[in-house]
């Protein structure tokens, strides 16, 4: 499919959704995997779909600060949906919360202390090849929160700092999750909290770090396999647009890695093809189900999911 450059060019939403609607099979396979009933029309599949996320705020409570147990959560979250289907962990999750004393991590980094709870407690509810991993960081990340002091006040602290560069608001996110996901060292004056040497996330690089901040309400693109299969396929022109600007904000996290340069031009295709009327998240959520359930690889259509606004 041969795509002519045309920099207002964003997601087409109502085709994303159109798409997952129209074979039934599939909708009532999201229904079913993800706990919503059944939708009847792709406006209420889409609406559902986001909801069973979590990540895009519904009420203006979701902007209140986060306490530490919702910062185990978010991490967990984020380690669960590690090279793993989705719905598998969501529903084990219920579980697993029960098994981390209702993700109180200094309860539960007393109870790894003591023995008893121990790592295959935990592998069990992350199936996969990067269970133990993930597992293990699970651990490591109860002993963090357990010992720093105000974790979710300090990545305010790094998100703000890291607006006094030369990044945009809407690229914070990603400048964030990158130092968390790298080990990148901040700016000046936003240290780590106190009780830790480095910003580095347990178990976590730049995507699973934007799940991360996802899951803590951030608007943000995890750009994993498959939102870069089909960004990339949909938008070749305007991830070379971006391509510049992610060497920018390379600069600012002080490093020329290569994987670190991918997350970011990959992080702001996602960007500069949302719909205005959209958050990040949302459209992230929604083209990543296209490309799990619909746009499979290898298997892509010649469907247009582009549109141009004036």
């Amino acid at each position: 499919m041969s795509i002519g450059v045309d920099s207002a060019a964003r997601v087409n939403l109502e085709a994303v959704c159109d798409s997952l609607f129209r074979d039934p099979r599939v909708r009532e396979r999201l229904a079913r995997d993800y706990g919503f009933a059944a939708p009847t029309t792709p406006a209420a599949l889409r609406k559902a779909l986001v909801a069973s996320f979590e990540q895009v705020r519904v009420a203006e409570s979701d902007s209140a600060p986060a306490g530490t147990s919702d910062v185990f959560r978010a991490a967990v979250r984020a380690l669960g949906s590690n090279s793993r289907s989705w719905w598998k962990f969501v529903r084990g999750e219920p579980e697993l919360r029960e098994r981390l004393l209702d993700y109180d991590p200094g309860a539960a980094a007393s109870a790894f202390a003591a023995g008893t709870l121990v790592t295959d407690d935990i592998t069990r509810y992350l199936p996969g090849q990067t269970g133990s991993a993930d597992a293990r960081a699970i651990v490591k990340w109860a002993q963090l929160l357990a010992d720093a002091q105000n974790y979710h006040a300090a990545l305010l602290r790094l998100r703000d700092r890291l607006g006094h560069t030369k990044a945009e608001p809407s690229e914070l996110p990603l400048l964030t999750a990158a130092i968390l996901g790298s080990g990148a060292s901040g700016p000046r004056g936003a240290e780590p909290p106190n009780g830790l040497s480095t910003w580095k996330a347990p178990g976590m690089g730049p995507i699973l770090a934007s799940e991360f901040l996802r899951n803590l309400h951030w608007s943000a693109f995890k750009p994993d396999r498959h939102i870069q299969r089909l960004l990339g396929r949909w938008f070749p022109d305007v991830l070379s647009e971006n391509r510049e600007r992610a060497q920018v904000l390379s600069q600012i996290l002080g490093t020329n890695r290569t994987d670190l340069i991918r997350f970011l031009e990959y992080s702001l295709l996602g960007i500069a093809v949302t719909p205005r009327t959209s958050s990040f998240t949302e459209v992230d959520n929604l083209v990543w189900a296209l490309g799990a359930y619909v746009e499979r690889k290898g298997r892509e259509s010649a469907r247009c999911y582009r549109v141009s606004v004036a």
